[in-house]
């Protein structure tokens, strides 16, 4: 008999964390929208360090969040995920994402230390049901540049600013003509440090009256 491939809905994963306050055990930790297939049995994390070379794979089950642990330091991490239904079949490869893991000290430092990189989405709330065109605003800690992605009705995230600021007004015209009402817009943000490190926020929605 054949086999069925396994077809996976659109799915992020993002990184919550990039490594942990202990010196000696730097890890990373993902998460994603669950799967919604009738016949889901769980899911495998691919990762490794070369783009689309997926060294190291875990079958993490039927979750939405796994911690790889022990990564090593100034390495970059590039990871992906596949679901598989109760015959085994497995579904494409999720969008890869990718991290660069800093080198931590043993010593005590002898300036103040580094604030660890972070994204927080200020506006619109989560949730909020908007009647005209918003403008999405937040705020960072030791990042330099910003993407921001957004997606309209579960679609594909689309890329709607890359630059310093952080605050993005989305277009009346857009708002007007192409987003209908009732419509669920979701949306993220991810920056970029100094040295290249990279850094995502949760991810917030909002709908259109």
């Amino acid at each position: 008999m054949g086999c069925k491939k396994l077809i996976l809905g659109s799915i992020l994963v993002w990184l919550l964390c990039m490594f942990s306050t202990s010196i000696n055990a730097a890890a990373l930790s993902l998460s994603w929208n669950a799967n919604t297939e009738s016949d889901l049995a769980g899911y495998t994390v691919y990762y490794g360090n070369t783009s689309g070379n997926y060294t190291s794979y875990k079958d993490v089950l039927n979750v939405t969040s796994y911690v790889i642990s022990n990564v090593t330091e100034e390495k970059t991490y590039y990871i992906t995920l596949r679901a598989y239904d109760k015959s085994g079949n497995e579904s494409v490869s999720s969008q890869e994402v990718y991290i660069y893991v800093p080198k931590s000290t043993t010593t005590p430092p002898t300036t103040p230390p580094t604030t660890t990189p972070s994204i927080q989405l200020l506006s619109p709330i989560s949730g909020t049901v908007l009647s005209k065109s918003p403008t999405l605003s937040w705020s960072a800690t030791s990042l330099t540049t910003f993407t921001l992605y957004m997606s309209l009705d579960n679609g594909s995230y689309k890329i709607m600013y890359s630059g310093n600021k952080t605050s993005y007004n989305l277009p009346s015209t857009l708002w007007h003509w192409f987003i209908p009402s009732g419509s669920t817009m979701k949306w993220y943000v991810v920056g970029v440090g100094s040295s290249g490190q990279q850094v995502s926020s949760a991810v917030r929605y909002f709908k259109k009256a």
